[in-house]
């Protein structure tokens, strides 16, 4: 492109180009959230992918840690999983997307699937999960066995102090009635 100026004298010109570069958006994995599913259900969910630059890259996805009798579709992104004889407890998967394209991205995302027997809730997974959450939305350490040493600790001193209390009051009674 050429570009001219004048002064309505002298004439200058010169010869510009211009380069525009592509931005790269790195690519990204919506998984759902933790999951609850009871024993003998059956577990269905699809993982998805947003990226502007789709058609520019060649996307992977992956799973790992996938428990026995569950099935991850990469090409499609759906998930599915039979819950039959499996233990109750928490089991966690991740997915990761990867792309290939002029500049190499990645993302991981986890997905913590909680099962529950058939006769109710799973009780140590709705423990230590909703510990995990108070952890993570506090100042706190997230060692929930910390956060349990330290409830122990305090309610011990509670029952201190009030024993102290107690035998303080008992003896001011003794003394009222001694006389």
């Amino acid at each position: 492109m050429s570009i001219s100026a004048s002064d309505g004298i002298l004439v200058v010109s010169a010869n510009v180009s211009i380069i525009v570069n592509e931005v790269i958006e790195q690519p990204a994995l919506i998984v759902p959230g933790p999951v609850h599913v009871r024993q003998g259900e059956y577990l269905s969910f699809m993982v998805n992918v947003t990226d502007p630059d789709w058609a520019a890259d060649n996307m992977t996805l992956a799973a790992s840690g996938l428990p026995d009798g569950t099935s991850f579709d990469p090409s499609t992104g759906i998930f599915n999983w039979n819950v039959s004889s499996v233990q109750p407890g928490p089991y966690t998967i991740t997915f990761t997307l990867t792309s290939d394209g002029s500049t190499i991205f990645q993302d991981s995302k986890v997905v913590i699937i909680h099962v529950d027997n058939g006769n109710g809730r799973c009780f140590i997974c709705e423990f230590f999960s909703t510990a995990r959450t108070v952890l993570r939305t506090s100042t706190v350490t997230t060692n929930p066995w910390l956060l349990l040493l330290s409830g122990m600790i305090g309610l011990t001193t509670t029952l201190a102090v009030g024993t102290r209390r107690a035998r303080a009051q008992l003896r001011r009674s003794r003394r009222l009635v001694r006389g």
